[in-house]
């Protein structure tokens, strides 16, 4: 971990904070984290590369020392101190690892030349991380604590995915709808086998949502059929009627799933493309929405995950033209607390507790 340096113009960063494999700090005023210092370096590299990486606050006055410590030397302890504590949580991590999560982690909307990821952060425990299926291929891809990724092959390629903890032992696994004929195919385990729970259930223009309609700690599924602006949730993984029908949305909306409130049910949302609107409800009932919020733009596709670990649930885009997730911690807030490169340009995103 290295200081940026106090070379204030745009391309102004020297070596060792220019080098490929080493996480460069700029900084930030201590008490206005929004705002750079004007002597701290600016990006890019002399061979293109976006820098810093990270910034962290340039000192603070204490009691002890009223003088402060400030400048690119002072921030850089700080990113380093975060960085001994994720590699003593992950020691298995490489630089580069580090590097990444730490960059994940950030608040930001991006990497740039200026804030590199953002302000540096370890962020709360338990968060839900993002994952995503190929459906060229039908391999799916998880990123696990540590870093590192897990990949495996499930269901055919044109399977709808869902991502879910279908047997309450706090994992969450894979779940497919064949639309091909009706059938859900759900595993309970994060790796390449066949369907541990297979039925029938729904119509080839139906889009599946799961999750825990009914506080029994099992998530379940369910569909939302387009035709009719209609949902059918199932309190059981079995083949039957559904428990709870109802009307919401439109056609052309996408469905979605979570726990909005954090009172232990999950509840439907519905993401709308053609102008990047969100409409979630707090009851699994025929109503107007709670909440609308614009999030994302036209050809993001949404996910949604409790990415701070506080028991909400909140929105996330995977932008396929960058293969970005951006991802908030509060409904309604239009700028991204996590931003995340992983994923291709086909990658259908989905989101969970995988270990």
């Amino acid at each position: 971990v290295l200081d940026l340096g106090i070379q204030t113009p745009q391309t102004s960063l020297l070596v060792p904070g220019a080098t490929e494999r080493v996480i460069t700090v700029g900084a930030v005023r201590y008490d206005d984290l929004g705002t750079i210092e004007p002597f701290s370096s600016r990006g890019p590299t002399a061979d293109g590369r976006v820098k810093p990486d990270l910034v962290g606050p340039d000192g603070v006055s204490t009691a002890t020392y009223t003088g402060g410590f400030t400048g690119t030397s002072a921030s850089s302890p700080f990113v380093a101190g975060l960085a001994a504590l994720y590699l003593s949580m992950n020691p298995a991590m490489t630089p580069i690892d580090v590097r990444r999560e730490l960059g994940q982690l950030a608040d930001g909307a991006g990497k740039n030349n200026t804030f590199g990821w953002g302000y540096s952060r370890l962020g709360e425990p338990g968060g839900e991380r993002v994952a995503f299926q190929d459906p060229g291929t039908g391999m799916w891809t998880l990123r696990r604590p540590d870093g590192t990724d897990s990949a495996y092959y499930y269901g055919l390629p044109s399977d709808d995915p869902m991502m879910c903890d279908w047997n309450g032992d706090g994992v969450d696994t894979p779940g497919l709808y064949r639309r091909t004929d009706g059938y859900m195919y759900l595993r309970d385990t994060n790796d390449f086998g066949v369907a541990d729970v297979e039925f029938y259930y729904g119509i080839p223009e139906d889009l599946p949502v799961c999750g825990d309609w009914d506080g029994d700690g099992v998530d379940t599924v369910g569909i939302f059929r387009p035709g009719l602006a209609r949902f059918f949730l199932s309190n059981a993984n079995a083949e039957g009627p559904a428990d709870e029908v109802f009307y919401f949305g439109t056609f052309g909306d996408l469905p979605f799933a979570g726990d909005w409130d954090g009172d232990g049910i999950d509840t439907v949302g519905l993401y709308r493309p053609s102008n990047g609107f969100v409409y979630i409800t707090n009851e699994n009932t025929t109503k107007f929405a709670d909440v609308e919020s614009f999030y994302g733009v036209s050809g993001d596709r949404f996910v949604v995950g409790d990415w701070d670990g506080d028991g909400d649930d909140t929105f996330g885009i995977f932008r396929p033209s960058e293969s970005m997730f951006y991802l908030a911690n509060e409904i309604g807030q239009l700028v991204a607390n996590q931003v995340l490169e992983f994923g291709s340009a086909t990658s259908m995103p989905v989101a969970g507790t995988f270990e």
